[in-house]
């Protein structure tokens, strides 16, 4: 499965993204997904489920960032737990 995602504040990819990508490659690891950036939209690639999962994280990742400037550890953790929580409850 294929999925477009843009990056609603393009002036936050830094935050969404994290340093050097590291909120990418914890999405690719946790979910088996690829992930590609181009312009201010995300690409997602691989099996259906997972897809969902990586999305449901970069959904809340970007709701948070449009109450904050940043996100903390923490955001990200709990970003990653509810996504799988609301995928297993669906």
């Amino acid at each position: 499965m294929n999925l477009n995602i843009a990056v609603d504040q393009p002036d936050k990819k830094l935050a969404l993204f994290g340093p050097a990508d590291r909120n990418l490659r914890m999405l690719r690891e946790a979910f088996g997904v690829a992930i590609t950036s181009r312009d201010d939209e995300l690409r997602l690639a691989g099996p259906g489920d997972q897809v969902s999962k990586a999305a449901g994280v970069i959904d809340r990742l970007q709701r948070r960032l449009k109450r904050q400037d940043y996100l903390s550890a923490e955001d990200i953790s709990l970003a990653f737990r509810e996504a799988q929580h609301a995928h297993d409850v669906a």
